[in-house]
């Protein structure tokens, strides 16, 4: 059982909308073990209305929240605004009792900035219970029952599993798009290669000419066509 204790507690996901799907599978994961007692606050999860001044709907969530987590994945890092509410809240931590926990998800390491929290491995069930649950488990005086963590750390991780073979499968599927696009460019280039023969100049003239029209070639493959031609 959670000791009682009726106030909640704000708590604001730093994120890159890229990542919201694991931000939501996050925002389960702390409702399922602490029913609830926070109030997260996500853009991607808490769309802003229109007409409504978002950076300063962002300032107020910011503010209020007594945890803020920094999610960094390869997409978050590449923003910097996630960054910028991560230094806001280490700016505010200063003044108020706020607490700032980075997690990072298929990501090698945290960035130098934030190197001196520590931090969670959101693929690691072990730092999510001993780090991230426990960190929470602080701020809101509450403490879940064993069982109810364990149960909520396995679905967590399976979702996060799904999301990494979904990654790869998109990975995977580009990869062969772009293999196969690599195999008609070399099979056209071969076309052109026959047509002209002996006729060097006229085939390098026509392949620039596809070049600059942007389909089939790009410049490294016609540099590569050159070279053939040359030392045919």
């Amino acid at each position: 059982m959670m000791t009682e204790d009726k106030m909640t507690r704000g708590l604001f996901i730093s994120h890159s909308h890229s990542d919201e799907a694991l931000v939501g599978a996050i925002r389960r994961l702390i409702d399922d073990v602490f029913a609830r007692h926070f109030e997260i606050f996500a853009t991607s999860i808490n769309p802003i209305e229109g007409g409504e001044d978002w950076r300063n709907e962002i300032r107020i969530n910011l503010d209020r929240s007594e945890v803020v987590i920094v999610v960094i994945t390869p997409h978050s890092f590449q923003n910097e605004w996630v960054f910028f509410e991560a230094g806001a809240a280490w700016l505010d931590s200063a003044i108020k009792e706020k607490r700032m926990i980075p997690c990072r998800f298929n990501y090698p390491d945290f960035s130098s900035t934030l190197s001196h929290i520590q931090g969670v491995d959101l693929l690691d069930s072990k730092s999510i219970e001993t780090i991230l649950i426990s960190a929470l488990s602080r701020v809101s005086g509450l403490r879940p029952v064993e069982l109810f963590i364990n149960i909520a750390i396995e679905e967590f991780l399976r979702v996060t599993k799904e999301l990494l073979a979904l990654k790869y499968v998109v990975h995977t599927e580009a990869t062969i798009s772009q293999n196969h696009l690599s195999t008609q460019v070399d099979q056209l280039l071969e076309c052109v290669f026959a047509f002209f023969k002996d006729n060097s100049p006229d085939a390098q003239r026509f392949a620039r000419m596809l070049l600059h029209r942007g389909v089939f070639i790009n410049e490294e493959q016609f540099e590569q066509f050159v070279i053939k031609l040359e030392t045919k």
